[in-house]
């Protein structure tokens, strides 16, 4: 099977193709096939689990007692006191519904608030890491349990404690955006925030290619090194093939299109690498098939199309020249 060099696997060189940011859920399910119930469990346990998590709930308690506030003039009625400046319009109105009251004023009376960037953004990496810890229980814990999952789920719910807490559960639930984010990061709390950033940077991606290694089986590795072989061959020929994007549960950049067959062993329907008009893919995993039967088998999900399949390099080669050529005769 061809490797992709430069990199320790070829399903790294995959990862190092898509397109960021990425939907990493859509993604692993385009690449790998995983089901939904796996997949949030996986990105659940590495989000609560990990280093970002653990570090922004172990200083929780020193950061909520230096929340950034601010202070935010809102009216009131006061009645023989004055407490900030006369709001006099707002006053007249006031003493009208009060039968000309004249010790009825409305002020602008200054209030400490705790919706700010910086709280915006801590807000915004507990709910991450509640949610993150909540996913884990995707999976009933007798059917896949372990340490990892047991410390992801008891993380999600410190994460919960603290969104209830008296000042943050006044501070609204929104997403960040990128500028807020940079914000913090560079402002003069950074220092008080700087974990809360951490987890929310993690949250972009938080599932490496090492992470899911062990969930990629022989036959997917071998797939993404057809992937990644054809389209360093159509770059070596002057072709621009762009990162890869997945939608609809397939990947795709430019003429290459990767469909995974999602059922294990499956034979019906059409799954593989697509270049164009060609359907290229490798034997079945174990499999010690004939050329000719390979072939037969991929023409038999091809929908019309030209296969070839892929025992050795001079395969891709030919794959790409295939391609290159004339079309397909209907």
């Amino acid at each position: 099977m061809p490797v992709a060099v430069g990199h320790a696997t070829p399903t790294h060189e995959m990862w190092s193709r898509l397109r960021r940011p990425f939907d990493t859920p859509e993604v692993v399910d385009a690449a790998l096939g995983l089901s939904e119930e796996v997949i949030d469990q996986l990105i659940g346990s590495r989000l609560a689990s990990g280093d970002g998590a653990e570090r922004l709930l172990a200083r929780m308690p020193v950061i909520s007692r230096a929340l950034s506030t601010a202070i935010q003039k809102r009216p009131e009625r006061c009645s023989g006191e004055l407490r900030g400046p006369v709001l006099w319009s707002e006053t007249m109105a006031a003493r009208g519904a009060s039968y000309a009251a004249e010790d009825v004023f409305v002020c602008a009376v200054p209030r400490r608030h705790y919706d700010t960037d910086e709280n915006r953004i801590l807000v915004a990496a507990l709910v991450a890491i509640r949610d993150a810890g909540r996913a884990t229980d995707a999976l009933p814990a007798d059917a896949y349990d372990d340490e990892v999952l047991r410390l992801a789920r008891a993380n999600g719910q410190k994460a919960d404690r603290w969104l209830h807490t008296q000042h943050l559960i006044t501070v609204p639930r929104t997403r960040p955006t990128p500028r807020e984010i940079r914000r913090v990061r560079a402002g003069s709390r950074k220092g008080t925030y700087t974990p809360a950033v951490r987890v929310l940077e993690e949250a972009l991606e938080p599932l490496t290619v090492d992470d899911l290694l062990p969930y990629c089986d022989r036959r997917t590795r071998a797939q993404h090194a057809v992937l990644v072989g054809l389209a360093a061959r159509l770059e070596a020929r002057g072709q621009r093939v762009p990162h890869l994007r997945a939608r609809d549960g397939v990947l795709r950049a430019g003429p290459l299109e990767y469909r995974h067959p999602r059922l294990r062993g499956a034979n019906a329907g059409l799954h593989g690498i697509l270049l164009g008009d060609v359907l290229v893919d490798v034997p079945p995993a174990g499999a010690m098939a004939r050329r000719d039967v390979v072939v037969d088998s991929l023409r038999s999900r091809a929908e019309g199309r030209r296969v070839v399949a892929v025992f050795d390099d001079d395969d891709l080669d030919r794959a790409v020249e295939l391609w290159a050529g004339p079309p397909a005769v209907p």
